[in-house]
């Protein structure tokens, strides 16, 4: 009987193992992944106007697709249509990737521009040209309590904010760094620390004071002065996402240097950019510009600095 038992036990596994093999061919794809459709094979029109630069992009690809368009300036965008400004003459390589049933291609195209724009130096909404203005720009940090801050949330210092008392004390040789922006197709980008940092603990000696230049060590270095190896490049504010600065190159920085993206790093840069996020860009009644950057050190960790033009 036992031996029964586990025949007709073995013979309904069998059978139950048939039905779902069954099931599952009689489920399968009538069209295998090749068979969805069509790949879209994208293709797009360049429209310049002479003495113009401004160009506009038209999505030609054939059959049911999303378009979305990637240039060399930095400017991303979605949709059939894109219109581009470039600032600078040059050779701009502009990205068209269609998405359609059949999958997901891509071609490129370059476009040239034979002229700078005269007037995107003057353009209140150009992020570029609020930084370096027509030729250059230099920043310093804000002359006041909290202009380097950190909290939760962009813009707030609940957790901490540079009192205002050491700015020109404990604190000076910070506040008298120099970050200048020059308006060029190069986008450069100068950072002069004066020779000297403020060594507040993470640096390695925890003076609490300021130290000189030869005291960085090791990847630290890459913090001091450097005013030909940085570059810089602005992404405008697009599809509900702030405008962002990002620093090109080894240790290029804003304010507190340990401050980079992903985490707070005080032996020196891990990364060869950095990029933050602008708050805000403003004149001053006083006569001066004002900016507002942030950056996510980590998650739920924010710092703010405010800067000033001189």
């Amino acid at each position: 009987m036992k031996f029964s038992k586990i025949k007709i036990s073995i013979n309904q596994m069998l059978m139950a193992s048939a039905g779902v093999m069954i099931a599952f061919a009689q489920c399968s794809p009538d069209k295998n992944d090749g068979e969805l459709g069509a790949l879209p094979k994208p293709e797009f029109d360049i429209v310049q106007t002479q003495g113009s630069n401004t160009v506009k992009f038209i999505n030609k690809t054939q059959g049911p697709s999303v378009a979305f368009w990637t240039f060399s300036n930095g400017v991303k965008s979605k949709g059939d249509t894109a219109s581009v400004n470039f600032t600078f003459a040059g050779t701009y390589t502009a990205t068209l990737l269609t998405e359609g049933h059949g999958g997901i291609d891509s071609v490129k195209k370059t476009v040239t521009i034979s002229q700078n724009d005269p007037t995107a130096c003057q353009d209140p909404n150009n992020p570029q040209a609020f930084l370096a203005g027509c030729t250059k720009k230099t920043w310093r940090l804000m002359p006041t309590g909290y202009a380097e801050m950190v909290g939760p949330n962009p813009g707030d210092g609940s957790w901490w904010g540079n009192p205002a008392g050491e700015v020109s004390t404990l604190r000076s040789c910070e506040w008298n760094d120099e970050y200048t922006f020059n308006f060029n197709a190069q986008g450069l980008y100068q950072f002069d620390n004066k020779g000297d940092f403020y060594d507040d603990g993470y640096m390695g000696n925890a003076n609490y004071s300021c130290g000189t230049n030869n005291q960085l060590s090791g990847q630290q270095q890459f913090w001091a002065t450097n005013l030909t190896g940085f570059s810089y490049v602005v992404t405008p504010a697009a599809n509900g996402q702030r405008a962002k600065l990002t620093l090109i190159g080894k240790g290029a920085h804003i304010a507190m240097a340990k401050v980079q993206n992903g985490g707070e790093f005080p032996a020196g840069p891990i990364n060869n950019s950095v990029t933050y996020d602008i708050l805000s860009m403003s004149h001053d009644p006083a006569g001066f510009d004002k900016l507002v950057l942030t950056i996510q050190a980590a998650s739920g960790v924010w710092w703010t600095f405010t800067l000033r033009t001189y």
